[in-house]
């Protein structure tokens, strides 16, 4: 599987190519994320198996900063508690496509697979918000506003960071 995993270029972003190739397997056994592959389905009936793109999905414990309004604290909790600080979300940790095929697919699409995932996983048990983290390039800004997401706030854990955050729609 590494093998596989090395086929993949991201020019754009470092993080992105290193996490496939090197964090990807440890954080699945870790359970501590999925990865999920968007395969070039051409190549499969030939035996080949080719990574266009892919995304990881995990949960994380969202801490706010002191600053978000008391009524951003009880939409996001669900039950009108406005003083909450602290709330499990949904999060696409990872994103990327691969530069080979960077033409096969868009990060629409691939936003979507991972909504669709995450709905999948929202009619189990449940929860309210998607969370993702980047950092603040106009066109990733623009990738999730057009999908979606709302800004939030910089990240407490990076301040490099930026999260934005959106209202899961079954």
């Amino acid at each position: 599987m590494r093998e596989i995993l090395s086929l993949f270029f991201c020019s754009k972003n470092e993080d992105v190519e290193n996490f496939l190739r090197k964090n990807a397997i440890p954080f699945e056994k870790a359970s501590r994320s999925r990865t999920y592959l968007i395969l070039d389905e051409e190549a499969l009936t030939d035996g080949k198996i080719n990574i266009i793109a892919y995304f990881t999905v995990s949960m994380k414990a969202l801490t706010l900063r002191e600053k978000i309004s008391k009524s951003v604290r009880r939409n996001l909790d669900g039950l009108g508690n406005k003083e909450g600080s602290t709330f499990v979300v949904y999060l696409i940790g990872q994103l990327g496509k691969n530069d080979t095929y960077c033409s096969e697919i868009n990060g629409k699409e691939i936003i979507k697979c991972a909504i669709d995932t995450i709905i999948e996983a929202y009619e189990i048990v449940g929860g309210r918000y998607i969370l993702v983290e980047c950092e603040p390039a106009p066109k990733l800004i623009t990738l999730y506003k057009n999908n979606g997401f709302n800004f939030l706030q910089e990240s407490i854990d990076d301040d490099s960071l930026i999260q934005f955050i959106r209202f899961i729609e079954p």
